[in-house]
């Protein structure tokens, strides 16, 4: 609301789910969520995406521009999911599991389904501990500003 200069309601819920609902039955006009929970949504005509919250479109909403192109550049927003481990986890299963989780990311049939929820997938040099650890840290930067 703040980067757009608009005024809204702002209504917690607890979860997607219901919000959804409540978007899909008429009880609230819009909801922000994450491209997994909206796509299905939008393909299936139930709801109008009105835009993509990232530097570039998705595959499966080809026709919803981005911020910048919606004129609110600033709306950048990306969600993201992680695999962390306790302080102290050895470096050598840290590498194994590193390497385990790129061979899964690198799989044909995960790369599809990834693109066919809406999500997307960190380019290949950006998916080692050290990446995540300099991500995390300037999102920590980025989220303390707002």
């Amino acid at each position: 609301m703040k980067t757009a200069g608009i005024q809204m309601q702002l209504v917690p819920y607890r979860g997607s789910g219901p919000a959804m609902n409540d978007l899909l039955g008429g009880q609230i006009d819009a909801m922000c969520d994450s491209a997994p929970t909206v796509v299905p949504q939008a393909q299936a005509g139930g709801i109008k995406a009105l835009v993509v919250a990232q530097g570039e479109r998705i595959d499966a909403l080809k026709d919803v521009p981005t911020s910048a192109e919606a004129g609110v550049p600033e709306f950048n927003v990306v969600g993201w999911n992680a695999f962390f481990v306790p302080k102290g986890t050895p470096g050598p299963v840290i590498e194994k599991l590193n390497s385990a989780l790129t061979d899964a990311l690198n799989d044909d049939n995960v790369k599809q389904r990834i693109a066919d929820i809406g999500a997307t997938l960190p380019a290949p040099d950006q998916r080692s501990p050290a990446a995540l650890d300099a991500f995390v840290k300037s999102e920590i930067v980025k989220w303390a500003r707002s």
